[in-house]
């Protein structure tokens, strides 16, 4: 078997050992956080809410329809009279009285007439509102109102989650990128240690430096680990936030997929940033909706008009039959004695109305501000990051150069290891800044941005 097959199938039985990695990238997570975080759940339960009470409101607008029935059976009859509780107690009402007994006993009647012992009856009513002082319709605009307000609260909870996610998921990113940085710090301290464990043999390093190269190799080591333990607290705290099912032990085989090179300029940012904030929008729909809760609350000291159909029938008195009966009805109802209520309960609202519009001119100032802020954070951010860039290249060309003097012996080993941590230090400072301004964008993108 020749050298290449060999080799190949080494490759492949290794490969085969080695865990297979789950990519995920920051579209996924942002999905999941989405899917599965349980205030995100509620705001859409919210606007389920806030569409079914309209919809219960809009029921105002048909007419009512009742059902009634009644039935009685009392112990003695409700009505019993004889000629003295017509007439009185008068002589003639007693000489009456008593020719109608002597009467009644001869031809086997009551001495008394009674009545109502048992009975029933059943009705059916329609009423339709006319006008209930603006109520039903001023309801339905408010409950449409608490619709929007409910739908642009969702989106505010889903941009702070957004928001919460992608920055636990640059904190993986910013981890893994560290890790490669620090396995390439340690595969140069590696390649160190074979040259001057090759040198000291042939006498030409001292043993120190052999020493010292064995004790950066411990101290890498000792960071990997301590960074290793670190990424995986990282992923843990993400797949929590995102609703991610994962198993401890198999933390390292799940890899996040993120560049951090591609730096967007202020300019493009600020190009596609002309869409309204959502807080400018909440707080325009409070101002509407205290006006409207003004209005509702003034149409209960409005009139109200309504017409309705009534249709009966009753056999209240027990007798072989009853009767049908129906009707029309208008209602009016015209307040006398709460003008002076109206009027102060108008004045309170009133005074709410100038306390909303003042929360708002405030506010819209924080907004202005919060804007210039993110821009200006984007702006540091963005110059920190290409500054970070440049002082991480000329660190690593100064890397090179040492490592090339040193195996020359044009330089000393502290010289040369004192570039690897420059290097190292640059290249982790460059990783946070990118980290950063990646984050900058994203809060003034998800608040100003064409596309949320």
């Amino acid at each position: 078997m020749s050298m290449k097959k060999i080799l190949l199938l080494a490759s492949i039985f290794i490969c085969s050992l080695s865990p297979a990695q789950e990519i995920l990238t920051l579209k996924d997570c942002l999905r999941m956080g989405e899917d599965n975080n349980p205030y995100v759940k509620n705001t859409r339960l919210d606007i389920l809410s806030s569409k079914a009470l309209k919809g219960e409101l809009t029921w105002e607008y048909f007419p009512t329809v009742s059902l009634y029935g009644l039935g009685y059976y009392a112990q003695k009859p409700l009505i019993s009279i004889s000629p003295t509780d017509i007439l009185g107690t008068s002589d003639f009402a007693w000489e009456l009285n008593n020719a109608y007994v002597n009467l009644a006993n001869e031809n086997g009647l009551k001495t008394r007439y009674t009545t109502m012992k048992k009975g029933y009856a059943t009705s059916l009513s329609l009423m339709q509102p006319i006008y209930a002082g603006g109520r039903i319709f001023n309801g339905n605009r408010l409950a449409a109102v608490g619709i929007e307000a409910s739908q642009l609260q969702a989106e505010v909870k889903i941009r702070d989650i957004r928001e919460e996610v992608e920055g636990k998921y640059w904190l993986v990113v910013a981890l893994q990128e560290k890790m490669t940085t620090l396995d390439k710090a340690g595969a140069v301290i590696d390649s160190l240690y074979r040259f001057v464990s090759s040198a000291q043999e042939a006498g030409l390093v001292a043993d120190a430096d052999v020493v010292n190269v064995k004790q950066k190799m411990a101290e890498l080591s000792s960071g990997r680990v301590k960074l290793r333990n670190g990424l995986k607290l990282a992923k843990m705290d993400l797949f929590n936030a995102i609703g991610f099912k994962y198993e401890y032990l198999k933390l390292d085989s799940y890899r996040l997929s993120g560049e951090l090179d591609s730096i967007e300029s202020v300019e493009s940012i600020v190009a596609e940033s002309d869409a309204l904030p959502i807080e400018s929008r909440l707080l325009e729909i409070q101002e509407k909706a205290k006006k409207l809760e003004k209005r509702v609350s003034i149409g209960e000291f409005l009139p109200e008009v309504g017409i309705g159909l009534f249709y009966a029938y009753d056999n209240i008195q027990n007798k072989n039959s009853g009767q049908f009966n129906g009707m029309g009805v208008i209602s009016v109802k015209i307040p006398l004695t709460g003008i002076g209520k109206a009027a102060e309960r108008a004045r309170r609202m009133d005074y709410e109305i100038e306390k909303v519009r003042n929360e708002k001119v405030y506010l819209e100032a924080q907004l202005e501000l919060q804007k210039h802020q993110l821009f200006l954070a984007i702006e540091t951010a963005q110059s920190q990051a290409e500054m970070s860039k440049s002082l991480m290249d000329d660190a690593q060309t100064q890397l090179w150069r040492c490592e090339g003097s040193y195996k020359a012996g044009r330089s000393t080993l502290s010289d040369l290891l004192q570039a690897e941590l420059q290097y190292r230090n640059a290249a982790e400072q460059y990783i946070d800044d990118c980290i950063e301004h990646r984050k900058a964008v994203s809060a003034y993108k998800r608040r100003y941005g064409t596309h949320r």
